[in-house]
């Protein structure tokens, strides 16, 4: 199963959607500062980036994608936005979700997006 890499200053929120993610069979490793988030994207073996947009401030997730996206080893790394702001969509990101979000959409979004991508090549697994 994927490793998920959850981003989140506050720790309730990445301690939740941690939770949920693991109960759901995915390895998860949680970071609340752009430091912390770089070190495991550049040395984990990252799938997938959940990230809250404003961790503490909008300008460290706009350095972290940025950083994702010049490094030829994590630039193709999908990755989506978790943001209380009314974004409809954010450059470098694959999809927004809106705090509160859903739990099902979350999961859903995260099979979607972890799938081999021999899979999305063909358009199987949906």
């Amino acid at each position: 199963m994927a490793t998920i890499l959850v981003i989140d200053d506050d720790a309730d929120i990445r301690e939740t959607v941690s939770d949920l993610l693991a109960e759901h069979g995915y390895s998860v490793l949680g970071a609340s500062d752009s430091s912390s988030a770089l070190r495991h994207l550049r040395s984990d073996g990252i799938d997938f980036i959940l990230m809250d947009y404003a961790f503490p401030v909008p300008a460290e997730g706009d350095a972290f994608m940025r950083a994702k996206a010049t490094d030829p080893r994590t630039a193709a790394i999908p990755l989506v936005v978790m943001s209380g702001y009314h974004l409809s969509q954010v450059d470098g990101a694959h999809a927004v979700l809106r705090k509160p979000f859903d739990a099902e959409a979350l999961l859903a979004l995260v099979r979607d997006l972890t799938r081999p991508r021999d899979e999305i090549a063909d358009g199987k697994g949906k």
